[in-house]
């Protein structure tokens, strides 16, 4: 994991929610290259654009090149710069440039490295750099640990794994309180606030009423862009089952065709886990949760799958269950987003879960498996 990761925005798998209408506007980006010890051929520029991870590239004529593209926003991007070689061939550098683009002209002039660069015409970019600056505490908090992390999975060290794991959880959430947070009270007006406030809360936002009353201090114009109205969708999503109310039932089919209701779980914990045999992060999950399914299962301690697999898929959903030897009950109706459990719940990305105490009523929600640990910990003892 690069350190840089801690200021970047989390690649997840996200619900396709529906695009908002709302004007696009122009962009255009002036770069000088000045001092660079190879032959630049290509830069490379990535930002989201229409719901999508958007790519553009563009040639290097002489020291200079132009782009010129259409958002609906401030936005973050990467650029990349890919060099040509004495043998005529191309390669990528690891010399990234982030910035904020916004509608007009911004003008980039880069000395010696892409890196070192000078970013004019974008406020935008000027407020992400105070962001950036603000998170070097941080970061240089975390770069110990992560070393540390490294030298535990050498040795397979998997409690020590956990505890560092833990530790810069406490860091990360730390830095989302203080800078993103803060930043989003102290400044509602900057181009930036809706980017700042959906860092701080997050996709699967766990507190949705504070981010109603923080997303209510932006400018009317910000709240009705769309970025603006997806955020505003997000909470209403997040308030379907919140921590504290009662657990939406449900009834659907399991691998072998037989119906499973969530009621009939009650009088014990359970875990119900939307997960997808397509999701990465999902099935990485999946040898630790057995793992803790397998020490407090007979403690009354159970875990409820709900897969969210494509249409004509099932046996990818079989063959997932199989070689991650998940032994609880899964059930799905193979609808993929459209699964009408997850929709119930204000699923928007996997994994997500959620934990039921023995009368049915969510006590927590979106748990890291070493989160999970702690409170089945807490509720069985060790």
């Amino acid at each position: 994991m690069k350190l840089r990761s801690i200021v970047q925005v989390l690649a997840v798998f996200i619900f396709p929610i529906t695009a908002m209408a709302q004007d696009e506007m122009q962009f255009r980006i002036e770069g000088k290259l000045d001092n660079i010890t190879k032959q630049p051929d290509r830069i490379l520029l990535y930002y989201p654009y229409r719901e999508q991870n958007y790519m553009d590239s563009v040639d290097v004529k002489g020291s200079k090149y132009r782009f010129d593209g259409m958002i609906s926003g401030p936005v973050r991007a990467d650029m990349y710069i890919r060099y040509k070689n004495s043998d005529g061939k191309t390669d990528m550098s690891n010399d990234v440039l982030t910035v904020f683009l916004q509608p007009g002209n911004i003008t980039i002039t880069s000395s010696g490295t892409f890196a070192n660069s000078t970013v004019t015409g974008s406020r935008a970019n000027d407020e992400f750099k105070k962001i950036q600056q603000a998170a070097v505490p941080y970061q240089t908090q975390v770069a110990p640990l992560m070393e540390q992390y490294k030298t535990y999975a050498q040795e397979k060290n998997k409690a020590g794994q956990q505890q560092v794991n833990s530790q810069i959880a406490e860091i990360k959430k730390k830095m989302m309180a203080d800078i993103y947070g803060n930043y989003v009270k102290q400044n509602p007006n900057s181009p930036i606030a809706l980017f700042a406030l959906q860092q701080y809360e997050g996709v699967n936002m766990k507190h949705p009423d504070n981010s109603s009353q923080l997303f209510a201090t932006l400018p009317a114009d910000v709240q009705a862009s769309r970025d603006g109205q997806k955020f505003q969708q997000l909470i209403r999503m997040a308030r379907q089952a919140p921590v504290g109310s009662t657990a939406p039932d449900f009834i659907q089919n399991d691998t072998l065709g037989n119906p499973v209701a969530l009621s009939s779980y009650r009088g014990n914990y359970v875990l119900v886990d939307f997960w997808a045999s397509w999701c990465g992060p999902c099935r990485a999950e999946n040898p630790a949760l057995v793992e803790l399914y397998n020490k407090y299962n007979s403690h009354g301690f159970n875990v409820l799958g709900v897969s969210l697999d494509k249409p004509g898929e099932m046996q990818n959903w079989l063959d997932a269950i199989n070689k991650d030897k998940l032994p609880w009950k899964n059930v799905s109706d193979l609808q993929f987003w459209n699964n009408v459990v997850a929709k119930k719940y204000g699923i928007v990305s996997v994994p997500q879960n959620f934990l039921i105490d023995p009368n049915g009523k969510i006590v927590a929600r979106d748990l890291k498996m070493d989160e999970l640990g702690t409170k089945l910990a807490s509720l069985y003892g060790n």
